[in-house]
C-alpha cells in the first residue's frame, strides 16, 4: 500500500494517520517534533547503527556513537 502524502489526507482521516505520515517522513525525533508531531506512533532509531539510544536517533545532526547505552549526551534517553 503506498504511503499517503500529508496534503492528501482528508478531514475525515484521523489525527493518528496524520501523525504517522509525519513520523514516516522524519529521520529523527527532533525533525518529527519540528514538523508538528506530538504522538508516539513509532520508535525512532539511528539511521546508521539502528540503536534507539544513539544521539543521532534524537537529532540527525549529531554523530552516531554506535552505542545503545543509556546516558549518552544528546540522546532523549540521556
Amino acid at each position: 500500500m503506498p504511503k499517503p502524502e500529508l496534503d492528501d489526507l482528508s478531514s475525515e482521516r484521523s489525527e493518528w494517520a496524520k501523525q504517522w505520515v509525519l513520523a514516516e517522513e522524519a529521520d529523527c525525533i527532533d525533525c518529527y517534533h519540528k514538523a508538528g508531531g506530538f504522538l508516539r506512533v513509532k520508535m525512532f532509531l539511528c539511521t546508521e547503527c539502528g540503536n534507539k539510544r544513539c544521539p543521532k536517533a534524537t537529532n540527525h545532526k549529531l554523530k552516531c556513537t554506535g552505542s545503545n547505552e543509556p546516558g549518552q549526551p544528546g540522546s532523549m534517553y540521556e
